[in-house]
Formats: structure tokens, sequence, C-alpha cells
């Protein structure tokens, strides 16, 4: 009996973990097999953003950019002496850089020479008016006498011009005449003994000095004009009709460039009827109009020749044209606008002129049509979109 009894409690002490465990996994898949029912929400439509402008057609001033560089009024000037000799002096800014006011002598060559030829020239126009007194005097004579003999005169055409002494007048005459073409000439050699300038003149270079002798059309130095700049710009080919020439009653079109720190302006004066080396782009000749005998000598110094400078040429207008940021023109041929109904709609448009920043398109826009200027990728036209005002930075030069 008591046996029985140790079986059964061994049987049902092992056999209740196997119970316990399971109960257990019954009510867990219970559980996990009957989840709480929930109510599904309705799908969420998100509405596309796109940033947006406001434009209306306008009249542009537009400008073209050019690369060039400062150069001297027609090159450079070459200072040759058209007489020889020696030179004695040199003005006191006659070294490269040198500033030489209009007027003052750049070198004198020694004058002794000169001087007495033109004594001499002076003495014989003397002697030649003197003659020429002495000989009207015989006229005078000769005149009296003839009339006193006129009635018994033979003239056989040349006897009475030989008679009143008119071959001897014209002699003394051409003598007069000649002597004071030599004293012309003397003073004239002795004049270009001082080599000046009537301008202002900045001295490039410099290949003579005191005491060397210097013979005709050999170069002293080289100059350029103090007060006066070119430019020689190049700028794309296909915008040379854009241009204006300065002429009698036309103004050239008005070139704007600045150079350390100060602006200039200046007029185009020529444009080159060949393209310019093998850069196949138009050239122009710009007279810088800003530089004036009025100005500081030290303000023109600083258009240094040779230098490189960036401009901007006045174009003329475009009428009737919006002016849209780059982004916003697509392929050069069309724009994305979101009309009235806040749909993203494509509009044709056609370029008339670009800058760095801009470029200047015609379109035909319908009423309340706001031009995109962000990413469409990925929206297609007809999608209903949230247009937001684009924001205008403005940026701040230090």
């Amino acid at each position: 009996m008591k046996s029985d009894m140790l079986d059964k409690y061994l049987n049902l002490r092992i056999l209740t973990p196997f119970v316990i465990i399971t109960s257990f996994s019954m009510i867990c898949y219970a559980l996990f097999a009957s989840p709480p029912q929930s109510k599904r929400k309705p799908a969420i439509t998100i509405t596309p953003s796109v940033e947006v402008i406001t434009r209306s057609p306008k009249n542009h001033n537009i400008t073209i950019s050019a690369q060039g560089m400062i150069t001297a009024p027609n090159k450079a000037i070459s200072l040759i002496p058209q007489v020889s000799g020696v030179i004695v002096k040199i003005h006191q800014n006659f070294i490269p850089g040198g500033f030489i006011p209009a007027g003052d002598s750049i070198v004198q060559i020694e004058q002794t020479d000169f001087k007495i030829l033109l004594n001499e020239a002076q003495a014989k126009l003397s002697l030649a008016k003197a003659s020429l007194t002495l000989e009207q005097g015989q006229q005078r004579l000769a005149k009296r006498e003839f009339s006193l003999n006129d009635r018994i005169f033979v003239d056989d055409g040349e006897n009475k011009a030989l008679a009143l002494r008119l071959p001897q007048l014209k002699q003394a005459k051409a003598q007069v005449q000649l002597a004071k073409s030599a004293v012309e000439k003397a003073r004239n050699s002795l004049q270009r003994t001082n080599l000046i300038l009537p301008y202002d003149a900045r001295v490039l270079s410099v290949t003579s000095t005191t005491g060397e002798l210097i013979t005709q059309q050999k170069t002293v130095a080289v100059l350029t004009k103090a007060n006066e700049r070119w430019l020689e710009l190049k700028f794309s080919a296909k915008n040379i009709d854009r241009l204006t020439v300065k002429s009698g009653e036309n103004e050239g079109s008005i070139v704007s460039f600045s150079l350390n720190k100060k602006e200039y302006l200046g007029e185009v004066i020529s444009l080159r009827a060949d393209l310019v080396n093998s850069t196949k782009m138009s050239g122009a000749i710009v007279e810088v109009k800003s530089i004036n005998q009025k100005l500081d000598v030290k303000i023109n110094s600083s258009l240094l020749i040779g230098a490189h400078i960036s401009a901007s040429i006045t174009a003329g207008k475009i009428n009737n044209v919006y002016a849209i940021p780059r982004e916003a023109l697509v392929n050069n041929k069309q724009v994305f606008v979101v009309d009235n109904s806040q749909h993203l709609r494509s509009r044709s448009a056609v370029l008339k002129w670009q800058s760095q920043e801009e470029v200047f398109v015609d379109i035909e826009l319908e009423a309340n049509d706001k031009i995109v200027t962000s990413q469409v990728f990925g929206i297609s036209t007809g999608t209903k979109v949230n247009a937001i005002k684009q924001l205008q930075v403005n940026k701040v030069l230090k």
C-alpha cells in the first residue's frame, strides 16, 4: 500500500513541470495568436514643395564681359633727334618711369655750331637785303633815264626790261628769299637741339645719356603720353554688332573697369577688323576717359602699361524680357512654373541674353504663373505642389 502511494507521488512530481510548461505555452500562443485589433488610419498624401519667384517683363540694360590690357595711345613714342651732336643736358626725370611735363626740354644737344650757322645765315640775309636796296636805287635811276630817252628808244621786246634793270631786281629779291630760307633752316636746326614734346610724357626706357654723341634717326628714349591710356580688349565675336564706335556725332560704347581699388571709365573708339590672334575673339580699342591733366600724377601712374584687366562694355538694351536665375532655365528652352491652381507646368522660353548670374528670356506666361527656381526631379508636370517664395540673399562684400 505504501509502495503504491510512493509511486503515485513520484509520478505526480515528475508530471507537474510538464503540465506547467504546457499550460504556459498554450497561454502564450493564445496571446500572440489573437493580438488586439486597431483601426487603420487613411494614407497621408505629401505635397512636394518648390521654390518660386515672381517676375514681370522689363527692359534691361546689358553688358558684355571683356578681357584685355592697358596700352599706350598709338603704342609707344620713340624720341629721335633731327640733328646730330653731343648731349649736354637731360631732364632731371629722364629715367625709366620719370614724368616730364609738356614743353620741358627732355634732351639738349650742344648748340654752339648751330648758333654759328644761324649767325652766318642772318649775316647773309643782311647782305642780301642791302643788295636789294642798292638794286632798287639803281632801278629808280634807270626809270628816270628811260623816261628822258623814251622817244629815241627802240624796243625789241627785251631792251626795255634790261634798261629798267628788271632781271637784276628779280635776282636781288631771290637772293633775299634764299637768305631768309637759310635763316629759317638754321633757326629750326637750333630749336631741334632741344627735344621737346607738346604733352605730358612718361619715360618707358632710355638709350642715351649726357656726353654721348648722337646722330639723326637714333632713338634716344621711348616714352608714352602720361595722361592718356588705351585698352585693348577682346570679347566674343558674336557680340560685336552690339557695340558702337565713337565718331563725330555719336558716342562710343561705355566701358567700365577697376584697378587697384579705383574705378575707371572708357569709350570705344575703334573695332578691330580681324580676330585677335588665335583666340577667335573680336577686339576693341578703348580710350580711358577718367584720366586727364587735372588728376594727380600718382593716380595716372596706377594705370601701368601692360596691366591686365577685366572690363564690362555697355551693349544696349533688350526690351520686354524676363530676368531669371540661370538655374531656372532648363535646357535653354523651357522653365517650370506653378500655375494659378498650384500645379506644376512647363512653359517654352527663348534665350535672348545671358550674364554670369542671370539669363534674359522671352516666356509666354499665364496669369499668376510663378517661375520655379529649385530642382523638380521626380515631380511630373500636372502635380499639385506647394510653392515657397525664394529667399533673396544679399551678399555683403568686405
